[in-house]
């Protein structure tokens, strides 16, 4: 017979006593387990066979029977249930059946309808992704007013989504929507006054835009700001005030000011500069 070394022993009769504490364990555990089925009866055969249901199916239907017929004919109305099967509860959900009830109020003049119709086709959401038709229901909200949709119309001419860039009409409509104090239209307007995209380059213009954004506590709008203190455009150069716009910027979660700070912070070691005096 072989001789095996005592330490080899020793540890094989650990592992084989940590075997036969985890067996009896499992046997332990299937025996209460079939003590409480057998007292609560509970029948495993259909969950066996599979046929048991464990969910129950998805219902699609919204239950419109609480409308009249008058109700049913109204854009509002019409609205309502397109935006509760999209946006509703998730086991009524379906974007093609609120796609047919946007339709119908956009057809009668509702603005929130036309534009989530051109927010559907730009996503793709239950009909078919089509730049085009969204830029088509986007302009029919944004020609009415409807600031969501002018800001919309201006971001796909701005990116050239389905159609080449043109910063001309995307100032144009962001301008637009910046009027009627739309805080990321502002911000828009401040990196096109900024950078002289669609207009010419104008610091001061940028400022007062981005100052009305962080008005607003919009995150961009203090790291647009405190671009512009750290380099002086339109105010005198400051990195004490860059430092501080930043740190706003970082304590709103945007993700660039991180790197501003940083770079802020290596220039007034090398200048000798105490940010927080």
């Amino acid at each position: 017979m072989r001789d095996f070394p005592r330490e080899y022993l020793e540890q094989r009769t650990k592992w084989l006593k940590r075997l036969l504490c985890v067996s009896v364990s499992v046997n332990i555990l299937l025996f209460w387990a079939m003590i409480f089925l057998v007292v609560h009866s509970v029948n495993l055969q259909p969950l066996i066979q599979g046929t048991v249901e464990l969910a129950s199916p998805k219902n699609t239907e919204l239950d419109l029977s609480k409308y009249s017929a008058e109700d049913l004919e109204d854009p509002l109305t019409q609205y309502k249930i397109g935006w509760q099967y999209a946006y509703g509860n998730p086991r009524t959900r379906s974007y093609e059946k609120a796609n047919e009830w946007f339709l119908k109020s956009a057809n009668n003049g509702n603005l929130k309808a036309q534009y989530s119709l051109g927010y559907a086709y730009r996503k793709g959401n239950g009909v078919k992704k089509d730049n085009q038709q969204a830029m088509y229901w986007y302009k029919q909200a944004a020609g009415e007013g409807y600031v969501k949709a002018q800001y919309s119309v201006a971001h796909m001419h701005y990116y050239g989504i389905g159609m080449p860039k043109d910063y001309t009409k995307a100032f144009e409509w962001y301008g637009r929507a910046a009027e009627q104090d739309y805080t990321r239209a502002h911000v828009a307007m401040g990196l096109m006054y900024r950078f002289g995209r669609g207009t010419g380059v104008s610091y001061s213009k940028a400022l007062f835009h981005f100052e009305r954004a962080a008005d607003s506590e919009y995150h961009q709008a203090f790291y647009q700001l405190g671009l512009m203190h750290e380099k002086g455009q339109g105010v005198p150069l400051s990195l004490e005030l860059a430092y501080e716009f930043q740190m706003q910027a970082q304590a709103l979660n945007y993700k660039y000011a991180k790197k501003a700070i940083k770079r802020i912070k290596r220039k007034a070691r090398e200048q000798n500069i105490d940010l927080h005096s």
